[in-house]
């Protein structure tokens, strides 16, 4: 398995989160660590959303 993390793409960009979609199709890449936006809150609920 591949370790990956996300550099912007938070869920109120419209390329996150198909960028994340394609990453899980294989079961290939496990997203590990992100910085996806500059506004922590944004940030947070990202990240929430990539765990489940």
């Amino acid at each position: 398995m591949y370790k990956i993390a996300f550099i912007g793409g938070s869920i109120n960009s419209i390329a996150g989160y198909p960028h994340y979609i394609a990453s899980q199709m294989d079961k290939r890449f496990e997203v590990v660590a992100g910085a996806f936006s500059t506004d922590s809150v944004i940030n947070k609920k990202t990240a929430e959303t990539v765990e489940s």
